[in-house]
Parts: C-alpha cells; structure tokens; sequence
C-alpha cells in the first residue's frame, strides 16, 4: 500500500487563532482572530489518530507559535541578563499589552497567560531529548546538550518554578538549534502530532 494511502481524514474542525498585529493608526498592538482548519488522519494500519496544525500553530494554545515564543523568549532573555523584570512587564507591548480587537470591554493580554506558556515549553522534556539527538546525529560536533539556561533568582519564588523556567529556556534553545540545522520548527513538525505529548 503506499505511504499517502496509509492515512484517511478522520475529521476537520474549524479552530480559532489568536495572533498580535501592530496598528499604525492606533500606534499600538491589537490582539485579532483568524479562522483556520484542524484536521485529524487515522492511520490504516495502527488506527491512531494524528491531529495536522497549520504550522503557526501549536497544540492546544489559542495564540500563534511566533507570538508565543517572542513573548517567552523576551521574558526569558531579561531574565538571563540579570535585568529586573516580572510576567506583567514581558507581555507589554510599548506602554501596555495588547488589547483584544473588536471588544469594548478593555480585555488585554493577561500576565497569566505568559507563565502559561513558560510552564507548556517547560514540559516538553520528551521534544528536548528527541529534538536534541536528532542535532547530534546530523552534527556530532553540536553543543546543544551542554548549554546551561540559567535564570535569574530574584522574581522566581520557588525551585519548582526555577525548574520551569530552565527547562523553558532550554527548549528554546534547543528550538532555535533545531531550525538552523533543518530549516523546520521543531515545534510544528514534532510536537503536533502528539508523539511526544
């Protein structure tokens, strides 16, 4: 049987996506909301089901990859520079975060969502490993595994949350490694088909 006869749509779901745009008129960022498709393949052989995402998108979050990772990468950079910084000061863009387009009730881009994705990057230590023997096989010389992502420890108020901290800023890493050596982001091509979940 070939390959692409292997796997038959399962079904398709319209998903919402959120992502930051920058008005001119307005000189600020506006968080808007775009409509694409989520399909799922069942595989004939195995009958697992694996879900495709566009690929700005990530599973199971609501904003697109490029914003979720600049605001982490932000947070974490100020971090490791040993420059004071807090979740609510990461997500602003200018003088304030982003509000939601087309809402009248002031809504903007919580604080809280940012250490939602921090903790998400932080528990996928399964797409680190993976991610990161993939690297060493295409080039055995990669220090990738021997980078130490230290952050600093005034704004982090337990180990726990250090821990999660550390493990993000690895996987960014480690995401930034991945795509300069194959020119995909690890993130949607490894981590949507829920393999590594």
């Amino acid at each position: 049987m070939p390959f692409s006869a292997a796997f038959t749509k399962h079904d398709c779901a319209r998903r919402q996506f959120r992502f930051r745009v920058f008005y001119q008129e307005l000189d600020e960022f506006l968080v808007q909301v775009i409509l694409s498709w989520r399909v799922r393949f069942r595989c004939s052989h195995c009958r697992a089901v694996f879900t495709e995402y566009p690929p700005f998108a990530l599973p199971h979050k609501r904003f697109v990859k490029q914003d979720l990772l600049a605001k982490a990468q932000k947070y974490l950079a100020q971090q490791q520079s040993g420059e004071p910084t807090t979740y609510r000061k990461a997500v602003r863009d200018q003088h304030a975060p982003p509000s939601y387009a087309n809402q009248d009730d002031g809504r903007q881009l919580s604080h809280v969502t940012l250490w939602r994705w921090l903790s998400w990057l932080g528990s996928r230590k399964n797409l680190v490993q993976w991610a990161t023997q993939l690297i060493l096989q295409k080039d055995p010389r990669a220090d990738v595994h021997r980078q130490s992502c230290p952050v600093a420890h005034a704004n982090v108020r337990s180990d726990q949350r250090r821990r999660t901290l550390e493990e993000a800023s690895l996987a960014l890493h480690v995401a930034n490694a991945f795509y300069q050596c194959f020119g995909v982001s690890m993130f949607t091509h490894m981590a949507t088909a829920g393999v590594l979940a």
